[in-house]
């Protein structure tokens, strides 16, 4: 939530107020009176999290229909099309593993960092990227934090891409970034949304994590939805299956068959994430009953 949304939800300026899955958490206000979201992303007791009511719409995601990105590939090389520091892009082009983090800087916890060292110990032919996003002062904090955290022979192999005109990357070129990327690792605890939705959307395999708070059980939905959901496919329940799966999902493991068959189920299954329907509807029944109580 903006500051300026946030500033007006202090006030009744409707006679039904409400709040969004694109809200991760709850807004804390006496005047917001519902928080919508998904039976299928929240815990059992998920009610206890929020000051508004919480409405759970059935097997439902985003309340919009979402068509699935199409992509458009121009580069014989195309890493040239991103922004590198340049002993970071001779590491890029001799690696053999993309693990791809494609969140909004701020989504980095701490209790992130030692997953990335653990991916890192393990694969020494990997590669951890992060978009620069369009505020500098997040870009060099997360970097000194790295800088503390991060085992040096670590850190040499994680790095943040820009375009090439700026920090911040259109959407045609992070939806390239999504489709190179080998593996996408969603952050534990607060985790990704539309951004998951189109990495599945090109093909591309996300490490979710099952937390505790729906921020960061969106992943886990996506997967339920096209039957996913479980810890022997995508879906880990404690930090160390975490990185098991993301060496897994990568491929790190030689394990060609589970990787090619992800992958595939992914492909055939993913449009059942596109032009829902059904959320659609659940949304209109549930504002028109809303409306005339």
């Amino acid at each position: 939530m903006s500051g300026k949304s946030y500033a007006l939800a202090q006030f009744r300026l409707a006679p039904l107020q409400l709040l969004t899955m694109n809200n991760g958490q709850t807004s804390g206000l006496p005047h917001m009176d519902y928080y919508i979201s998904s039976d299928l992303a929240e815990p059992d007791r998920g009610n206890e999290y929020y000051t508004e009511q919480l409405v759970r719409l059935p097997a439902c995601m985003y309340a919009f229909i979402y068509t699935p990105p199409v992509l458009h590939k121009y580069y014989t090389n195309p890493w040239t099309a991103f922004k590198f520091k340049p002993a970071f892009m001779q590491a890029l082009l001799a690696t053999k593993r993309i693990y791809l983090v494609p969140q909004t800087l701020y989504k980095i916890h701490p209790s992130f960092d030692n997953i990335i060292n653990e991916i890192l110990m393990s694969d020494l032919n990997a590669i951890v990227i992060f978009p620069m996003g369009a505020q500098p002062v997040l870009l060099e904090q997360l970097q000194q934090r790295f800088a503390r955290t991060l085992k040096s022979n670590n850190l040499r192999r994680v790095g943040f891409v820009g375009g090439q005109a700026s920090h911040f990357l259109p959407r045609s070129m992070f939806l390239l970034l999504l489709s190179l990327a080998d593996v996408v690792l969603d952050p534990v605890p607060f985790g990704g949304g539309l951004t998951t939705l189109e990495a599945l959307s090109v093909g591309t395999p996300v490490v979710a994590y099952h937390n505790r708070h729906r921020s960061g059980r969106l992943a886990l939905a996506m997967y339920r939805i096209m039957g996913m959901a479980s810890e022997q496919c995508c879906v880990a329940r404690t930090s160390e299956d975490y990185v098991s799966l993301a060496l897994r999902l990568s491929g790190s493991t030689g394990d060609s068959n589970f990787t090619n068959w992800v992958r595939g189920t992914i492909r055939e299954r993913h449009a059942r994430l596109h032009e829902d329907q059904h959320t659609i509807e659940r949304w209109t029944e549930f504002l028109y009953k809303s409306a005339v109580m």
